[in-house]
Formats: C-alpha cells, structure tokens, sequence
C-alpha cells in the first residue's frame, strides 16, 4: 500500500468512507472497475493505469456483449497545474443507485424515469485538489462528469484544455456536420460517412451520430451545460478518436471558476436502433430540478412566424408587418385557427427590428433602445385586440440589443404585454455566451416571458431546470 498524502479535511473524508464502504486503496497494479446499466444490457469499464503509467485513464462500453465504445481517455488540464489526473492518486471509490419518477413539465412525456447506477472515482491532485470523476449507467446512455474541489476556500480554477475522448468500435457510419471555426449558429448540412473517412484536425458539432451494421446506434453529446465552454468534437490524427474541444474564451483559456465546479455530463446516448434516441429523456434527467417554483405561466405552444413567408399575409404585398391592419389579419386567422399565438418580428426588407434603431438592418447600433416601439408601430392597440380575441402576442429581439440590460428589458417587455420572444443570433458557445443566456432565462423567468434561442449550441436538457 502506497501511502498517500492529503489535507486534513480530505484525509477525514477518505476515512469515514473507507470505514463505511470497506473500500481499500490499492496503487500497486492496473484496476478495472465495471459499471453495468439498470437493465443489465450496458457494460461500462473503467480502466485506472498503474502509477507511474504514461497512459490515461480510460473507459470501454459494451451493448449485449457488442463493443461500441473502447478505449475513451478521461483529461482535464489547468494552466498552473497541467493534466489534473496525470499522477493523480486514487482516494477512494463509490457507488449508488438511483430509480426515481421525475415529472416532464413540456413535451410529448409526461415523466422520465432517473434510473441509473453509478460509480464516482475519487483523486487526489497537486496537494490541494481533488478531482472526482463521476461515471453514470443508464439503460440507454453512458455519462460521465468531472467535480473539482479544493480545502482552501474560495479557490479559483482556470480550465485550458479538456482531453475527453470517445473511441467508437469499428468503423460505423457516422453523421457529421462540419464546423467553420468556434463562432457558429450550428446551421449546417450533415453528412454522411464512415468512421475512418472522417477528416483528422477538423472542429465537428454534436450531437454526433453513429450506427453500425446491426443498427446499434451511439450519439455523442453533453448535457447540463452551465457556466461551462461548450463542446464540440475533433478526430484525433494518432488514435481516431474523437477528442472534446472546448469553446475558447477571448484570451484563449476555456473556463474560468471557483471551486467546487462540476463540469457538464459528457453523455452517449446508446440504442439498438436510431430512432431509440430520439425516446431518451436522459439529457434531461441529467440536469438539476426546476428553479422555478411556479411554472403555471409556462405555456409553450404553436405560433405564427412571418418572416418564413416573407412578411406577406395572403402572398401579395400589402401594408407593413408592424401595421395594425396586417396584425389584425394575422390575429383573425390565429382565433379561427385554434393559433394561441401570433408573433410580430419586424419591418419587411431590408428586415430592420420593432423597436428604435436608427441602423438598417437586424444588428444593433449606437441607439438602439429595445425598451422603446420605433415610431409608428402601435404596440399598445395590436395588444389590446390581441387580448379581446385571447391571442398572445410574441416577438424577436437581436441578443446583443439585451447586453448590459437584460433585466430592465424584461422588466418593459413585461410592462408591454410581450408573452414570448426568440432571442437570435447566439452563434457562439463560449463560457460568456453560456452565462448569458443563462441570465436572459432567469429574467424571462421572473417576468414570465418565454424563450426560444435562435443560432444556439445543442439542446443540453436545460429545459427541466
């Protein structure tokens, strides 16, 4: 048995747990460890190299007996303290199950079932850390996460780089959809091409799909992204694996924080089939509880959206989309047609928003003011025939027109009559763009206003908290 050195705090933690759990710490030889789905029919092993061992940590997934993933690195690197798990020492280990009925508030479901088993593998790493990585067995799904504390209160933590890696057995067809660079509205076009035909050194969106002969299916993606650089994925020219690539910020870092930080779950979904991924409601399991206490105002719906038929009521021209008579057409069909909702977005082309902005077009500039209707829209009179035919009303707004004024925007938009808006042109995926959505929510959610991002990254599961 190595001796192995902590602080005083961990080394009280690492004792009530071995005495609780018989767990022993052995750092003489290679261990595998084997996480197995609720079912029965995933296979997970996690393979901890020996001490001293040039290699990773890493881990394989099997499906009824068939290889779908092998050989997946497990790499986390800080500017100050490198790859946080190279000679990192192993603590301790745990386990827990969990089979639990969550409520699906939105969507096709009425409840998921949480129902997992799972392996959390505890490190010490460079005196002050330790890094958890914490692995979850799903009947559909393999998920893994990284949690990073310190004893010294309050430490700060810079994330440079992110080695997580998925190697898929054989050589499955893949969908791809290629990305330009970081800065993107994740609008591309898929393609369709085998594992060992995809390029090396080329930035890649996810989810990414594959499925093998026998249809066995594996998407690769993430779920419960907060305060975190988004992932996007790149072929490995030595091991073909694909290798996590982590949104930079500005100065080239990835992610700034205070300890404790969990990252998000890196996450592959796992079917006999495509279309059994599409059923999985385990991105959304994977995320926290709702914040919000009273969701009784939330009522997603269908809606109108004008600008798909170029701002045109009947397919003639006519008077403007911000008019009353234009509106008072769209309304009218919304009531005979069952529609809850109506959206007005803007002026037709050049397409200029509907509130004050002296630039043409949809960017914003020096005065643009989303908390004043530009001059000859009557907001007020469209809204009040909007509520005698019981219509709500929804509406569009550029994100950077909300930067530095995000809560007094809602606060009008509220005050306006505004029920829902798309928030467009997100097209970034780094931990500031992260953050800032996540703070239009919170001040949507205290003004009960709706939202629908547009140039946004993946679909994470957000939705439930």
């Amino acid at each position: 048995m190595n001796t192995i050195r902590v602080s005083y705090r961990f080394a009280k933690y690492q004792f009530c747990t071995m005495a609780l759990l018989c767990i022993g710490i052995t750092t003489h030889a290679q261990e595998t460890l084997s996480l197995t789905s609720p079912d029965g029919y995933i296979q997970t092993e996690i393979t901890l190299p020996h001490p001293g061992s040039s290699k990773d940590l890493h881990w394989s997934a099997k499906r009824n007996e068939k290889p779908l993933l092998e050989k997946c690195e497990i790499n986390l690197s800080s500017p100050e303290h490198g790859d946080l798990l190279k000679s990192a020492k192993w603590l301790y280990s745990t386990r827990r199950s969990q089979d639990t009925r969550i409520p699906v508030l939105f969507g096709k479901s009425s409840h998921a079932n949480d129902t997992f088993n799972e392996l959390r593998l505890a490190f010490t790493a460079k005196e002050t850390l330790q890094v958890d990585i914490v692995f979850r067995c799903y009947s559909n799904a393999v998920a893994l996460r990284y949690e990073v504390k310190s004893d010294q209160d309050q430490e700060k933590i810079i994330i440079s780089d992110e080695g997580t890696s998925f190697q898929l057995a054989g050589n499955p067809t893949t969908f791809v959809q290629y990305l330009e660079h970081y800065k993107t509205s994740h609008e591309h076009e898929v393609d369709v091409i085998p594992y060992d035909a995809i390029p090396s050194n080329q930035l890649l969106d996810t989810p990414l799909t594959a499925f093998w002969s026998d249809k066995s299916s594996v998407a690769i993606t993430e779920s419960a992204l907060r305060n975190y650089a988004g992932m996007a994925l790149m072929r490995s020219a030595q091991t073909g694996a694909f290798v996590s690539k982590l949104t930079p910020r500005p100065d080239g870092n990835k992610v700034e924080a205070t300890l404790p930080l969990k990252t998000p779950w890196r996450v592959a979904l796992i079917g006999d089939q495509p279309g059994d991924l599409l059923e999985s409601n385990t991105l959304y399991c994977l995320n926290e509880p709702s914040a919000i206490a009273d969701t009784s105002w939330i009522k997603p719906d269908r809606l109108t959206f004008h600008w798909w038929n170029g701002d045109v009521y009947d397919g003639k021209p006519g008077a403007s989309p911000l008019s009353f008579e234009t509106n008072k057409k769209y309304i009218d069909f919304c009531a005979r047609n069952g529609l809850p909702i109506h959206s007005i977005t803007s002026t037709e082309s050049p397409t200029t928003p509907w509130y004050h902005q002296s630039k043409r077009g949809v960017a914003p500039g020096p005065d643009t003011n989303v908390t004043r209707p530009r001059d000859g829209f009557d907001l007020p009179r469209i809204m009040e025939y909007a509520k005698s035919k019981g219509i709500r009303l929804w509406t569009w707004v550029h994100q950077a027109a909300l930067r530095g004024r995000v809560e007094e925007a809602f606060a009008t938009f509220e005050k306006m009559g505004w029920s829902g808006m798309m928030v467009d042109f997100i097209d970034h995926d780094d931990q500031d763009h992260v953050k800032f959505t996540e703070e239009i929510l919170k001040a949507a959610a205290r003004h009960h206003i709706l939202i629908h991002f547009h140039g946004v990254w993946k679909p994470t599961g957000l939705e439930r908290t």
